[in-house]
């Protein structure tokens, strides 16, 4: 049967058209952040995940991912990604006909470089994945950035035999209950450095997991993204990852043998009347002082708050405080909002 010239540009056009609504496009928005770093220091690190997207992401399944000119045509003027965060991030990605965005902010911590990374589907607004580092050395972050960047495009890069739903949940599943080398991650994907101590394996770092009730002290991100997130009793008790546990009083009497200032940070401890509050960090276990929410914020800078899994009484529980010159073990409001670390099940 003869096909008629009109018919077959027609049908040409249907496949075209059918194939445009396949494409997946993902948007790298401009990297943001401190000031101290300059414009082309944060163009390389978008440049970086950008080539990263184009390694993962296979192009004959129809994903592109959009140039830096192309986004900057269509992004809605008079928007600042400087304050954009969460939702807002996959609003923008909505208004650029991108399917995926991705977005990372830098910045300098006590010394140490850090930066955040997360990536959003925009239709559900869904975060797909995050994470955030700290590095004492910029080349040292941006190899975490390149291997990290891989990790969040496979969560949306299908597997051949699976769905693309299918393949986000075992992705997740994976980065939840494997630490990789010296690190674990939580179901959001935050990645923690972890260290063995008298044959006690912690995270190294306070957990940033987001939760309904969890917050940011002074509810100022930059703060989580520091310092870790403030949580009430039950709810620390909840978020370890798999194969880990809120520590129990004895683990951390354990650990404190070996000295609280070997413990804490070298940087980020505001001085007293009595001198420098900086500790040793011999152990690498980091402890900085993120202060605590009662029924306000206090203590940032001045002391660690950090909960065990130990109840004492009804409504109370044991959590450790480290000070300036002193640690102690308290017990108060199960309540109130205080840091986690997490210790490795033996």
């Amino acid at each position: 049967m003869m096909i008629r010239p009109i018919f077959k540009a027609c049908l040409a056009l249907l496949v075209l058209s059918e194939a445009s609504f396949a494409v997946k496009k993902i948007a790298i928005l401009e990297t943001t952040g401190d000031p101290s770093f300059s414009q082309e220091e944060k163009n390389y690190i978008t440049d970086k995940i950008r080539e990263r997207a184009v390694t993962i992401l296979p192009t004959n399944l129809d994903y592109v991912i959009m140039t830096r000119d192309e986004i900057s045509a269509t992004i809605p003027q008079k928007k600042s990604l400087e304050k954009c965060e969460g939702k807002c991030l996959a609003e923008i990605g909505k208004k650029i006909s991108a399917n995926f965005v991705c977005h990372a902010k830098i910045s300098q911590v006590f010394g140490q470089y850090a930066v955040n990374i997360e990536l959003y589907e925009t239709t559900s607004g869904k975060l797909l994945g995050s994470f955030t580092q700290r590095q004492s050395s910029i080349e040292t972050l941006l190899a975490d950035i390149e291997k990290e960047s891989d990790r969040l495009f496979k969560a949306i890069a299908p597997t051949k035999g699976k769905d693309d739903k299918s393949e986000v949940k075992q992705a997740s599943a994976t980065n939840t209950q494997t630490p990789v080398s010296d690190y674990v991650e939580d179901s959001q994907g935050n990645r923690y450095r972890t260290v063995t101590i008298r044959n006690q394996t912690w995270m190294a770092e306070n957990m940033r997991l987001r939760t309904e009730t969890s917050v940011c002290y002074n509810k100022d991100k930059k703060n989580c993204e520091t310092y870790g997130g403030l949580y009430s009793w039950d709810v620390a008790q909840k978020i370890c990852p798999p194969g880990w546990r809120l520590p129990q009083k004895i683990d951390y009497e354990i650990l404190m043998d070996v000295g609280f200032d070997n413990l804490k940070t070298t940087t980020g401890w505001r001085a007293t009347d009595i001198g420098n509050c900086n500790g040793k960090d011999s152990y690498k276990f980091s402890v900085l002082p993120a202060g605590d929410y009662t029924a306000m914020f206090a203590d940032l800078g001045k002391k660690a708050y950090l909960w065990t899994s130990t109840p004492r009484s009804d409504g109370y529980a044991w959590y450790v405080q480290i000070g300036c010159n002193s640690s102690e073990y308290i017990s108060n409001l199960s309540s109130n909002k205080m840091s986690v670390r997490c210790i490795k099940n033996p």
